[in-house]
């Protein structure tokens, strides 16, 4: 029995990180196909710079999962300090890629100063902010080792992404993706907030209900 939800458990994480990277790594390519080498470029570098955001909020997410699998009394606490931690990191440091990143780009080359380098970076680190609250909420998923919603979200998230792209690519080049990129990962953190919404009501409405056993019990004379 252990090992069969072990294998499931392994099944649907690969198959969730798979969805997600998966659209990261493609991203760059979709964005050279519909906008041109040059915005595909000036999408590659800005997500190279700012992903360094998302992998170490990601980072914070698993050591959630770790810390919070060997004490699940105290996953709620845990998850709370490692949203707050991770939004204040994504926030400050937002700030200061937006403010430094397309100097540094322009000091690469002087047209990456002339395509709207700081609005795609800008777009990126929104992005980033953003998706702190769904990498603490997945990272509480697999604490609970329930990975079937998790997986669905990234489908519907994949799908809308890959949707969206071609048109936005087509009228704002790199600027695009970055907004489609955007739009995935609000999908993904609106997702998580309301699955959050509706199973602590679940939750609450449980353990609220009477028992059976007291209502039918008469009171001895």
């Amino acid at each position: 029995q252990a090992i069969a939800e072990f294998n499931k458990f392994v099944i649907r994480n690969v198959a969730s990180v798979a969805l997600s990277l998966g659209i990261l790594t493609l991203a760059p390519f979709m964005v050279t196909a519909f906008a041109g080498p040059s915005q595909g470029a000036l999408f590659a570098l800005a997500l190279s710079v700012v992903q360094m955001l998302d992998l170490i909020c990601a980072a914070m997410g698993w050591s959630l999962v770790v810390h919070a699998s060997s004490s699940p009394d105290q996953a709620s606490s845990m998850a709370r300090s490692i949203l707050i931690r991770s939004a204040l990191l994504a926030a400050v440091c937002g700030v200061l890629l937006t403010a430094a990143a397309p100097i540094v780009l322009r000091l690469l080359n002087r047209e990456y100063g002339q395509m709207g380098a700081t609005g795609v970076i800008a777009v990126f680190c929104v992005g980033s902010l953003i998706r702190t609250v769904y990498l603490v909420w997945s990272a509480m998923q697999r604490v609970r080792r329930k990975l079937t919603t998790l997986v669905v979200f990234n489908l519907i998230s994949a799908a809308v992404f890959v949707a969206i792209m071609p048109s936005l690519c087509h009228a704002h080049g790199a600027l695009g993706g970055a907004i489609a990129v955007l739009i995935g990962g609000t999908i993904l953190s609106a997702a998580a907030v309301i699955h959050f919404a509706v199973t602590n009501r679940r939750a609450d409405g449980g353990s609220r209900r009477p028992c059976p056993s007291a209502e039918s019990a008469e009171p001895a004379s």
